[in-house]
């Protein structure tokens, strides 16, 4: 009994200090700043080009290069996935 009532406190001790250490600020997420991670990363990025996001039911889209292979990265409304 001792054991169980022991792993359940500890249990709950871990959980109350993951969540304490969560950052609450959500970090804001932008196209440049993607790429800017990449560039960051010692990679080479090319320009923005415009694709169809609409089509898709993207908020946003674009496509560039990332050494030599295609990247597309699509911005949707989190809030409304599930409705299409």
């Amino acid at each position: 009994m001792k054991k169980i009532l022991s792993a359940i406190i500890i249990s709950m001790s871990m959980l109350f200090l993951l969540v304490g250490c969560g950052n609450s600020k959500a970090k804001d997420v932008t196209i440049d700043s993607i790429k800017q991670s990449f560039v960051d990363a010692g990679m080479t990025v090319g320009e923005n080009k415009e694709v169809m996001y609409q089509m898709i039911g993207a908020n946003n889209g674009i496509k560039f290069d990332i050494n030599d292979d295609i990247v597309e990265l699509y911005f949707y409304d989190d809030k409304n996935l599930l409705e299409n």
